[in-house]
């Protein structure tokens, strides 16, 4: 998400001789826990992303009743539902879903499942297709003009998250390093090996269209044949987290106090 999946493509498809490994880097999982704990400081947690939806819940649904009332047309206000009901903040790191090399290699499919839940929770409420008459729809649509015809659950962050969610810079050495691209190259031969022909150049794709039974397989296989590119990829990224975070801190602490408003100002609303 917010456009961290470019340089991909590259690591999928440039290949060089391959550099010797980084000595003395820090261990793969804790450079992994400090890239999540950054997406996490960022994009926010779960308690920061659950108080932007209620906020926006109240500022749509609320809008759209009292527009519909105005209009002389009955409306259903579908009841707060939040798409993070069953998230926990390790659900809200880089890896988790990022769609590139440094993909978490323990969460397995529970990102996609998490993702696939919430949405169905959520249409279920009501919130994704609200149930309306036909001659009800044309004061509808007019109501939900200003609200750009979005979900109350497609909110939007605080300002600056988008910018710094891409990490600009952080991986632009990567996409230059044949070594990962290299340790990638054998993905394909190596998911063919565990039974998965069909994988292609869109692993996230291929991965989130398994069926149920063979889901867990195919996370397990990718894992593994992902595991030396990712590895390198962690202990080339590892030695510049530091000085990217210290090159944002302005902004990084500005996203910070942003999110904590937003709990604050969620607090005492219903929900």
């Amino acid at each position: 998400m917010f456009g961290v999946l470019a340089w991909v493509f590259v690591l999928l498809v440039v290949a060089s001789p391959a550099a010797a490994p980084v000595s003395g880097a820090e261990p793969v999982e804790r450079t992994a826990a400090r890239l999540d704990d950054l997406m996490r400081r960022i994009t926010g947690s779960v308690e920061e992303r659950r108080a932007a939806e209620l906020l926006n819940y109240h500022r749509v649904e609320g809008g759209l009743a009292a527009c519909m009332r105005a209009a002389g047309r009955p409306y259903r206000q579908p009841p707060y539902v939040s798409y993070y009901q069953d998230y926990t903040d390790a659900d809200l790191g880089y890896g988790n879903g990022s769609g590139t090399v440094l993909d978490s290699v323990t969460a397995g499919p529970r990102p996609y499942r998490l993702a696939a839940a919430a949405f169905e929770r959520l249409r279920r409420s009501g919130a994704v297709e609200h149930a309306l008459a036909p001659e009800d729809v044309p004061a509808f649509e007019a109501c939900n003009a200003p609200f750009g015809h979005r979900s109350y659950f497609d909110a939007d962050p605080p300002a600056g998250v988008r910018e710094l969610s891409g990490l600009d810079g952080l991986f632009a050495p990567l996409a230059a390093d044949g070594a990962v691209a290299a340790a990638m190259r054998p993905y394909q031969s190596c998911m063919r090996s565990k039974g998965h022909p069909d994988v292609g150049d869109d692993r996230p794709e291929y991965l989130s269209t398994r069926p149920a039974g063979q889901i867990e397989a195919a996370f397990a296989a990718d894992a593994a044949c992902r595991r030396p590119a990712y590895e390198l990829a962690m202990a080339r990224v590892a030695p510049a987290l530091e000085a990217w975070e210290a090159g944002h801190r302005a902004e990084l602490v500005a996203v910070r106090q942003a999110w904590r408003r937003l709990v604050a100002d969620a607090t005492p609303l219903p929900r």
